[in-house]
């Protein structure tokens, strides 16, 4: 599996001095991206004892969880006098793993690249240890045209790409998943998502924020994936799960830790509001997309594509594309989604072709920059006063 984007992004950050931190959901491909880096650095004539990776969710390397052992080790290959490329792998499971890296980064000598599940790791620990010396390379699972280079090889097979399309939206994105692809794989392919959620639950949730519920861990998730695209606040959400019957007692305080442990895991992606003109973020309701539809499908199982469906694929696109992503509000309009590079472009996700109440906020912003109507109709792309339409599979299609 190429990942070529990936790759290429990876030998740009390479450049730098800071560590490298590649996050992402477990078995995004994070680990198979850094074996591929490897791979690379052979090609280029590093030899492969000048490259250390360690796995610390292997049980081989659970005598390097401890902080000697492993400052010991590592200092053992400097003294070699070369440079060394060291990839560490779910290094949260280590402890005192911030001042391994502390440590670590004062060596000029060492090229560090960290691959984490843990959001938190990054934002807070890592942080605060690096003062900021550090390039963080987001890895989401497969987008639709990975999905379908490698199912079928080409993207130019238009015969088959709405079957392509539905498969990639039933059966996930996760790069193990491929394989298992098909309906004579479904035993198999659910026992693999099995596996990554139960375990992402339990590791990276449950254990780092000492949750004990996990009934309730399960719940809150499959309430989230249950409202994709759908205005949302932990006040909201504690009243519907009480409404519904699926707790008796749950505060808007629970929600918000709950909230941010999954989404610091990478299962969601809470998604603000902000005001079109200004860019400030408004301290209302927010929107939540996940990861990989198909864990939606393992919790959930299936369902008819709706409009959230379609704005979750549309949302991990733009992400993977590089765009900075909010939910747009102009007046007391929303836009799907307002994505920001270095300029703006807005986009609406509809599931009809030329909807009146989709072409009219974004005919209310009267700047000059790309506006788009993406439809889950298949047609040629038009233009409506200066508003693109496109259908979402070419969107989403387009490399």
């Amino acid at each position: 599996m190429e990942r070529k984007n990936y790759r290429e992004k990876l030998q740009e950050l390479s450049h730098s001095t800071g560590i490298k931190v590649l996050t992402g959901l477990r078995r995004s491909g994070k680990s198979a991206l850094l074996a591929m880096f490897a791979e690379d650095l052979h090609s280029e004539g590093v030899p492969p004892e000048h490259i250390i990776a360690i796995d610390f969710d292997e049980l081989h390397y659970e005598e390097s969880l401890d902080y000697g052992a492993l400052h010991d080790y590592i200092g053992e290959c400097l003294k070699q006098g070369k440079k060394i490329y060291l990839f560490l792998d779910e290094l949260a499971s280590a402890a005192d793993f911030e001042r391994i890296v502390g440590s670590l980064y004062l060596n000029r000598r060492l090229d560090i690249y960290i691959a984490t599940s843990q959001a938190g790791l990054v934002k807070r620990e890592l942080a605060t240890v690096l003062s900021g010396g550090y390039e963080e390379l987001h890895v989401l699972p497969l987008s639709l045209a990975e999905y379908v280079q490698e199912s079928t090889g080409a993207l130019e097979d238009k015969e088959n790409m709405a079957d392509q399309c539905e498969s990639y939206i039933h059966q996930s994105g996760l790069p193990g998943a491929i394989c298992l692809s098909g309906e004579e794989n479904a035993r198999l392919r659910r026992e693999y998502l099995e596996g990554c959620l139960s375990t992402t639950l339990l590791w990276d949730v449950a254990a780092r924020w000492q949750f004990r519920d996990m009934n309730l861990l399960k719940a809150m998730l499959c309430f989230l994936y249950s409202h994709l695209g759908e205005a949302l606040s932990p006040a909201k959400i504690a009243a519907a799960m009480k409404e519904k019957g699926i707790v008796k007692s749950l505060s808007a305080h629970t929600v918000s830790d709950y909230l941010r442990a999954l989404e610091e895991a990478y299962l969601i992606y809470r998604v603000p509001r902000c005001d079109v003109r200004t860019r400030q973020v408004l301290q209302s309701t927010e929107k939540c997309y996940a990861a990989d539809l198909g864990l939606c499908e393992l919790l959930l199982g299936k369902r008819e594509l709706s409009e959230g469906i379609l704005e979750n694929l549309v949302y991990l696109e733009l992400r993977r594309r590089g765009f900075q992503v909010c939910i747009g509000r102009a007046g007391t309009k929303e836009i799907s989604f307002l994505a920001v590079k270095k300029d703006p472009i807005y986009i609406q996700v509809s599931a009809n072709r030329l909807l009146a109440k989709k072409l009219h906020p974004l005919q209310q912003i009267r700047d000059q920059y790309p506006k788009y109507v993406l439809t889950l109709e298949e047609a040629e792309e038009t233009n409506y006063e200066g508003i693109h339409i496109i259908s979402v599979m070419d969107f989403l299609l387009r490399t």
